[in-house]
């Protein structure tokens, strides 16, 4: 069973009578307050802090300065809060990385994806840092 599946297994505590356990309970109530938190990191992610990504490199090319520290600190935020997202669900599923359903083949494609995209903007970034022409982007923008 994944975190993703809606039969969360109880995983251990008895009934729900007079002094017992009522273990079961509590993991089915950690594993909907995990799922939920990890729906609204990674909309968080995607949806703000992705749309910032795309504004600032988009749209705010000219405004290199301060467009890169925004580009930047909003790419670390996104990647850590995936992170964080990945790790909540990884702890819930025991530590297994599952491929049961359409939704966790997306979410590691995505998450695969998205490590490639931010080491291709690091590697621009250094290379644009170390290389020697002039670019000449204000007359091609303006």
């Amino acid at each position: 069973m994944t975190l993703h599946d809606n039969k969360t297994s109880c995983g251990g505590g008895g009934g729900g009578g007079g002094g017992g356990g009522g273990g079961g309970d509590a993991h089915k109530l950690a594993a909907r307050a995990a799922t939920n938190l990890h729906g609204i990191m990674m909309w968080m992610s995607w949806t703000l802090f992705g749309l910032v990504q795309i504004v600032t490199n988009r749209y705010f090319v000219h405004r290199y300065a301060w467009r890169q520290s925004i580009h930047t600190l909003s790419g670390f935020i996104l990647m850590s809060t995936v992170g964080s997202g990945v790790f909540l669900v990884w702890e819930y599923d025991m530590g297994k990385f599952s491929f049961h359903n359409l939704h966790e083949y997306t979410g590691w494609s995505v998450i695969g994806l998205a490590v490639l995209v931010t080491l291709g903007g690091l590697f621009a970034e250094m290379t644009r840092r170390s290389a020697t022409m002039e670019w000449k982007t204000a007359m091609i923008l303006y």
